[in-house]
């Protein structure tokens, strides 16, 4: 099985996702969404394998959140996925994307997991 693992190595939350696959014996691709930022082909792709609309990826207590975006509409996704674009460590992570198309968002961490029940 393949996985494709979206990753900030700063949050802890993702560490451990991606330590729960390692030790299950995956070595997922990971992409590191800091450093690699997503595009919006991509995050439009990330949020239809999820079912998730784009103000559900959004770490709402993010000091960058807060300054900037707070009093952006949560209704309002295209805005919203352009504020994660712009600024990736807002975005909820990590995600986990298995090559039958199955996606989850791993908070908890062990949701990652999922993945390995297909």
């Amino acid at each position: 099985m393949k996985i494709q693992f979206y990753h900030n190595p700063s949050c802890g939350t993702s560490r451990n996702a991606l330590a729960l696959l390692i030790e299950k014996g995956v070595e997922p691709a990971v992409r590191n969404l800091i450093d690699e930022p997503l595009t919006l082909e991509e995050l439009e792709n990330l949020l239809n394998l999820l079912d998730l609309n784009a103000r559900d990826l959004v770490r709402t207590n993010h000091p960058i959140w807060l300054e900037q975006f707070a009093e952006l509409e949560l209704n309002d996704e295209e805005e919203i996925m352009l504020a994660l674009l712009e600024h990736p460590a807002m975005m909820q992570r990590p995600i986990g994307v298995s090559d039958s198309g199955k996606a989850v968002l791993a908070r908890p961490a062990e949701r990652i997991l999922e993945l390995l029940a297909i």
